[in-house]
């Protein structure tokens, strides 16, 4: 039975403390963030097939760049996925996610696009491919 009456009500809430946080609340937290460092809105449609964290893992990012790893990789999979397919188309949309961020946001060159393109690790492109293929066997063998 819940009473009412308030409890020590000479002191500030601030003493209570706050309610911890539940595992599952935090990791929903931190995948949305991770959806958000992503341009293209790709990563919140293929987040089941591949996690954004996953991708974040394997980036191997030492220093900020204009075009983090992260990025590059949706860009480049929009670039592939896209009518367009053009490296401007790429650059344009990882723009419009930038100035919707409020981050700079980097020339419509293409040159530095693709030079980050091409520098995106063989092995983190693999990696993506093993995880995608494995998760669709599993849904193929559930059915």
């Amino acid at each position: 039975m819940l009473t009412k009456i308030p409890f020590l009500t000479g002191f500030s809430t601030l003493l209570f403390g706050s309610a911890k946080k539940k595992k599952q609340d935090i990791l929903q937290a931190e995948r949305r963030e991770l959806r958000e460092q992503c341009p293209g809105g790709l990563s919140s449609q293929l987040a089941e097939e591949i996690p954004p964290e996953f991708v974040s893992q394997l980036a191997s990012n030492k220093r900020t760049r204009v075009y983090p790893q992260e990025v590059t990789f949706w860009a480049f999979l929009s670039q592939v996925l896209s009518e367009d397919g053009s490296c401007a188309f790429a650059v344009a949309q990882v723009q419009e996610w930038m100035r919707g961020r409020k981050q700079r946001v980097p020339s419509s060159d293409t040159g530095s696009y693709v030079t980050a393109r091409q520098a995106l690790p063989e092995s983190m492109i693999k990696s993506i491919h093993v995880e995608v293929f494995t998760k669709l066997e599993q849904n193929l063998s559930s059915v």
